[in-house]
């Protein structure tokens, strides 16, 4: 073990403690790496020299007020070995530079204690990240590629838009219930995301699934576009809404009771059989086409507000249409069929 009450100066060289750590003084690396079990300082780490990497197998703890840990922006913490789980807080210091998730198994957990900040790059390799009802806020865009990695979000937030910052899943896990994950764009190509409660997915921009599965359950999902070319979109009871262009070209489309709102003016919509949107909700300043192929509603069509355009093609609703708005496209070629009650205080044509 490792007391430091009063002032340790590397010169270069690397400190490696078998055991734990303890400061309630200051250690400077000076450009070395330090390896520990458990590291807790209540004084100051200072780690602002060069590209130090500290090794934690342990638990990490800056819990004491003031900013107990000084970092350059090349600066790492890797949370290692097999011990689980391990906990972060971070409740006493202003964020970390780089954090990198590589334990022993997919299963081993790293928990936050704390709202954790990031100013660079988080890596998950192996291990599961449990963000325990906090906040942790992304520094730069994530890629989760690892099959022994995961994310668990539960009941807390993964900021991606303080920062404007997209998310890749590419292969690995991510899991929410009823938290929040925002972010700018997120591309799922590969990997399962699922969402178990009424949690909150907000993008600035588009998601875009090519491969993997996303599963939304009850969640409530904002975007600027949804985007699937391939894999699966489990929809279930979700609540999307989209302020730019929906195509679901190829994969799977499970649309179950899920409720699809398109609010952006000038925007497209596209389901290539037989793949198609549940209930369907246009409330836009503007108008709304339908794109390329004939779209077929499982569920109720609500026009709100705006135009909702067939453009050349056919509509058929499954249940109720209701229009406040605007719906054109009853002249051939187009054609619009509905199978329940068509109600109409806006203009059909």
């Amino acid at each position: 073990n490792v007391t430091a009450s009063g002032t340790i100066n590397l010169n270069g060289g690397d400190l490696t403690v078998t055991g734990d750590t303890t400061a309630s003084g200051t250690i400077n690396l000076n450009g070395g790496d330090h390896s520990t079990t458990n590291l807790t300082v209540s004084g100051t780490l200072v780690a602002t020299a060069a590209a130090e990497t500290i090794t934690v197998a342990g638990n990490i703890d800056f819990s004491t007020a003031g900013d107990n840990f000084t970092e350059a922006t090349n600066t790492t913490i890797v949370m290692a070995s097999g011990t689980t789980p391990v906990t972060i807080d971070a409740t006493g210091d202003s964020g970390f530079n780089n954090l990198s998730i590589g334990k022993a198994l997919g299963t081993d957990q790293v928990q936050l204690l704390s709202d954790l900040a990031l100013s660079g790059n988080l890596t998950v390799s192996t291990g599961t990240l449990v963000l325990n009802g906090n906040t942790l806020t992304l520094g730069t865009d994530l890629t989760v590629n690892s099959a022994a990695a995961t994310i668990a979000i539960g009941t807390g937030t993964l900021d991606g838009a303080t920062n404007g910052r997209s998310v890749t899943l590419t292969s690995g896990t991510i899991t929410q219930s009823t938290g929040t994950f925002s972010g700018a764009n997120f591309t799922v190509n590969g990997g399962t995301f699922t969402s178990t409660g009424a949690g909150t997915l907000s993008l600035s921009g588009a998601i875009a699934v090519s491969s993997g599965t996303l599963t939304l359950n009850g969640a409530t999902v904002s975007c600027a576009g949804l985007s699937q070319t391939g894999g699966t979109i489990n929809a279930d009871t979700a609540s999307i809404t989209s302020s730019g262009n929906v195509a679901v070209t190829a994969g799977t489309f499970n649309e179950v009771t899920s409720t699809l709102t398109m609010t952006g003016a000038g925007t497209t919509v596209r389901f290539t059989a037989p793949n198609q949107p549940n209930n369907l909700v246009i409330n836009s300043a503007g108008t709304v086409s339908i794109d390329t192929d004939d779209l077929t509603v499982g569920g109720n069509l609500n026009v709100v507000a705006g135009t909702f355009e067939t453009n050349g093609t056919s509509l058929a609703v499954t249940g109720n249409a209701t229009v406040s708005g605007t719906l054109t496209g009853s002249a051939a070629p187009d054609a619009i069929t509905v199978g329940g009650n068509v109600t109409a205080s806006g203009t059909i044509n």
